[in-house]
């Protein structure tokens, strides 16, 4: 936040240096022209970087070309020149020597802020006047380049005297800094001149990527800092362009006063990305507060500073920096308790200080003018950008470590949860499984009195009809018992082989008829039965059977053909006899048939029907359920 002040010091001088221009030729005397120790155009060299002229400073704006020829010029600069923030006009003398074999230079001046500048060369007995400056550049859309260049001859082997002015508004203090050029006709191009910019276009390229960046660990994080961070970048370069002059050639000078806001959005974007990094709300929260109220403030008062520019941005960016104590308390504060984040941060910002306080002693005037003191700001900032950028990348890696880490605690902690849910779940699964083979047994058993005490009442009965009823109901009891009877002697309580079970029933079927001369051909074909289809399908073919042995002829063999096949998603169950026949109607009530029709319910999609060709045959057809 130390640059915010040094910043602002600097925008303000240079808001002061409003240019107009202008272009006419006059027509003085020249008799009075005194010779100076000239600057060698030499042979074969295209270009003049490096050179002397002798200055004058016409504080009261009161000289002209005609009378400052009277003037001794007894002070001496080198071509990149700094002489503070002047009122009044600077005055160079300029005396060339040609030693080439060009006649046609091109005189340059590499800074583009100037309100006017005028260079004087002697035709005959005249001086030609032209005028360039900001204003020129502003009126006159055919312009290329919006930096003071002229045009001048000079025949070989000979001298020439020349008079640059830098005119400012009256009162005024104006910038006065900058280099000087020379380059030959053929050498200069605006093309050329580019070059002078590679410097912020490697800044700026630099600046974008880093603003995509941090974009991106914006998206990735949601954290603030990261969006803090691109406000900062992008301001930070809005200033750079209007600094550097960039923002006249892109036709962006109507907003010359916008632009200039982007001190203030900058500094404000860099001190909410400050709070941010030293986590001022956790350590230091009452100056998080002030500090996060005085920017919304600030923010809020922009639209202030754009109907009314002068009064409302000096009070606001004045306002703003008050606010710098803070941040060097809570600076030093964290420092000293150890916070990492500020140790970074006081590096970069020495840094840039150091760059800052080179940069305006340069414009000062209190130290040369140098590419290390003119470009400082660009290098200090660039720095600084660079350094955070590579914070907050480490920033992300951390945070990505420890999402990793809670997310390895979490799944260590889940996995511990979920062997622990899983032992207990087997211990009570172990215990239902018991308490389940304790209800088949009994059940079984229970199913097994019941049958016996049947049997027992069927043998002590002499009626032939009786013992047969008794007989059947002991079928239909051990049909249905037959289920619990294999569950208890399986490994699994929901999955039934059909040819093993269906061959139980047909096995108590034979051994309850066993009198009888019952021959059963089987055709089962694999597949797995449900519980309740299971049951369904016990009755339902006990009860055909028993049907086909009540029925059959006494003289012959009861030939019986059972076959279960799948076909496709359904399952056809066949049963046919060689007996006298059955075949139901819709009128018939019998508890068989009842039991058949109620039963083959528990079936999906189930269909039954019985036919009678030389025999009983029974067709039951359901959907195959796996």
């Amino acid at each position: 936040m130390f640059r915010v002040i040094l910043i602002l010091l600097s925008f303000i001088s240079f808001s002061l240096s409003e240019t107009t221009s202008e272009s006419e030729t006059l027509v003085p005397n020249i008799t009075r022209l005194k010779p100076s120790v000239p600057t060698f155009l030499e042979k074969n060299r295209e270009q003049l970087e490096n050179f002397s002229l002798h200055y004058y400073h016409d504080k009261e704006q009161k000289l002209n070309i005609d009378t400052i020829q009277d003037i001794k010029f007894d002070k001496q600069t080198s071509n990149k020149f700094t002489f503070g923030y002047l009122t009044g006009d600077i005055w160079f003398k300029l005396t060339l020597r040609n030693q080439s074999q060009n006649s046609n230079f091109i005189f340059y001046l590499t800074e583009s802020f100037f309100h006017e500048v005028n260079f004087f060369e002697a035709h005959q007995n005249s001086w030609t006047k032209q005028s360039s400056g900001l204003e020129l550049f502003l009126k006159n859309s055919d312009r290329k380049n919006i930096n003071p260049s002229f045009s001048f001859t000079i025949e070989p082997q000979s001298s020439k005297t020349f008079y640059i002015q830098f005119h400012t508004k009256p009162h005024t203090k104006g910038v006065s800094y900058g280099e000087f050029k020379i380059f030959t006709q053929q050498a200069f191009s605006y093309q050329n001149i580019f070059s002078d910019h590679l410097l912020y276009l490697f800044y700026f390229g630099t600046l974008f990527f880093i603003l995509l960046f941090n974009l991106f660990l914006f998206i990735v994080l949601k954290d603030s800092i990261y969006i803090y961070y691109v406000g900062y970048i992008f301001f930070t370069a809005v200033y750079v362009l209007s600094y550097s002059g960039l923002i006249y050639p892109m036709g962006l000078a109507p907003w010359r006063d916008e632009f200039s806001i982007s001190i203030l959005l900058f500094a404000i974007f860099f001190t909410f990305f400050l709070t941010k990094l030293l986590n001022t709300k956790f350590y230091l929260p009452w100056i998080d507060r002030i500090l996060h109220f005085s920017l919304i403030t600030s923010i809020v008062s922009i639209p202030l500073i754009l109907l009314y520019y002068d009064p409302w941005f000096n009070i606001i960016t004045k306002g703003v920096t008050l606010l710098i104590p803070l941040l060097i308390y809570a600076s030093i504060y964290l420092f000293i308790k150890g916070h990492i984040s500020v140790k970074y941060y006081i590096v970069a910002l020495v840094v840039y200080l150091l760059s800052m306080i080179s940069l305006s002693l340069m414009t000062q005037g209190l130290i040369e003018n140098s590419d290390m003191n003119h470009y400082a700001f660009i290098y200090g900032s660039y720095f600084e950008i660079i350094f955070f950028a590579f914070v907050l990348a480490n920033r992300f890696y951390n945070i990505q470590n420890e999402i990793i880490m809670i997310k390895e605690q979490n799944e260590q902690i889940l996995e511990a949860k979920v062997k622990n849910r899983t032992i207990k779940i087997r211990g009570l699964l172990k215990e239902k499984e018991l308490l389940l083979r304790e209800v088949y047994h009994r059940v079984k058993n229970n199913f097994q009195m019941v049958i016996g005490l049947l049997w027992i009442e069927a043998s002590s009965n002499k009626n032939s009809e009786r013992e047969q009823a008794f007989l059947e109901l002991i079928n239909r009891i051990k049909s249905m018992s037959l289920i619990h009877q294999y569950l208890l002697d399986s490994n699994t309580y929901s999955e039934i082989q059909s040819e093993e079970y269906l061959l139980k029933i047909i096995e108590e079927t034979e051994q309850i008829y066993s009198k009888h001369n019952i021959r059963i051909d089987k055709e089962i074909d694999h597949c797995i039965l449900e519980m309740n289809q299971a049951m369904a399908l016990a009755v339902i073919v006990n009860e055909v059977l028993t049907n086909a042995v009540k029925h059959y002829h006494q003289q012959k063999k009861c030939h019986i053909y059972f076959s279960l096949k799948k076909q496709n998603s359904d399952i056809i169950m066949t049963i046919k006899d060689n007996g006298l026949g059955f075949l139901p109607n819709e009128h018939s009530n019998g508890f068989g048939l009842k039991m058949i029709k109620q039963f083959a319910k528990k079936l999906k999609y189930s269909h039954f029907e019985f036919s009678f060709d030389g025999g009983t045959k029974f067709v039951l057809s359901f959907k195959y359920v796996t």
